[in-house]
């Protein structure tokens, strides 16, 4: 055991007027002033895609999150007012892609096997989304 050992606790970026569950009034959900990132910048970043045989549409973006999960938000994959998952197999993760609307690579593709929505979702409020 070790003992005597001296602790501190330092918070980063806190603020004083933090009220958990309060929705921040006219939140602007898009960048702004950001940079473009560049190719391969962000391989563990994923964009969402649903196939079908006339297009590809993108949905959400994911995050690898291990050799063989990501992770992504409940109402991308949820059927619509559902709490069952749309098929695996209509879906298509691109890990490191920089660019929706051009493959600029070096992207890796990858097929869903399974898709697991949490289980206290809930559609209607997005809690556990």
């Amino acid at each position: 055991f070790i003992q005597n050992v001296e602790t501190s606790t330092h918070y980063i970026n806190s603020y004083d007027e933090d009220i958990c569950g309060t929705v921040v009034p006219k939140a602007n959900p898009l960048v702004t002033h950001g940079a473009q990132a560049q190719n391969a910048q962000f391989p563990w970043h994923g964009a969402l895609y649903r196939s079908s045989l006339t297009e590809l549409r993108y949905l959400c973006g994911s995050t690898l999150i291990s050799a063989r999960f990501a992770l992504t938000a409940a109402h991308c994959v949820a059927l619509e007012k559902s709490l069952k998952p749309v098929e695996s197999d209509s879906m298509l993760l691109y890990l490191g892609k920089t660019n929706l609307k051009k493959w600029t690579g070096p992207e890796q593709d990858a097929k869903l096997e399974q898709i697991i929505i949490h289980p206290d979702y809930n559609y209607e409020r997005f809690f556990a989304d």
